[in-house]
């Protein structure tokens, strides 16, 4: 695995035109961007500050579009909704999720991190008010539940809950203007 800046607005020491392992990477800044305020950026030269993570010298993707793939093919409910209803509308068919593209991955992503982030602060609310607002349970430098004992680094494995997406889900759908509904939206609010 190695991170390449020959599109990114880094340098490294020995040059842009190779890779460098994340642990050996270097991050230095050298932003040749344009002046804001800006209509375009010009995309043959240096252009993000995203480094591009390669395996074997071969590109690999590791952005929304990833993650909105891996969660599809996982199952993720509202994931599937959404990329249906981004196709349907669209006109793709689900077989060609890959057209959807980097835009249509950031807001499938961004639509189903925020319902999760809507219930969980909900469920921080709730805590709250029930007077549990305790957030730690170390006591005089004890060792915290979950953090591995000496000579036991995987015992926290099989104490650990995991977390999940799926958690919170919107209890209705948004009717739109023209009738249809946007999958997975939450009822408004009183």
């Amino acid at each position: 695995m190695k991170e390449f800046i020959t599109y990114s607005w880094y340098r490294y020491g020995n040059g842009d035109g190779h890779g460098l392992h994340p642990w050996s990477g270097e991050t230095e800044f050298q932003y040749t961007g344009p002046k804001p305020p800006y209509q375009f950026l010009e995309i043959e030269g240096k252009y993000s500050w995203l480094k591009a993570p390669r395996w074997n010298e071969v590109p690999v993707e590791v952005g929304p579009l990833a993650r909105m793939l891996a969660m599809y093919a996982r199952g993720h409910r509202q994931t599937k909704e959404l990329t249906t209803w981004c196709c349907k509308t669209g006109g793709a068919r689900r077989s060609s999720l890959l057209k959807l593209g980097r835009t249509a991955a950031r807001a499938i992503e961004t639509k189903v991190f925020a319902d999760a982030l809507r219930g969980y602060f909900n469920d921080l609310v709730t805590e709250i008010k029930a007077g549990r607002t305790r957030t730690s349970t170390v006591k005089n430098g004890n060792r915290p539940p979950g953090r591995p004992e000496a000579g036991d680094s995987d015992s926290w494995r099989r104490r650990a809950e995991p977390l999940t997406l799926g958690r919170h889900r919107p209890r209705q759908n948004r009717k739109l203007p023209d009738g249809g509904a946007t999958p997975g939206t939450p009822p408004p609010r009183p």
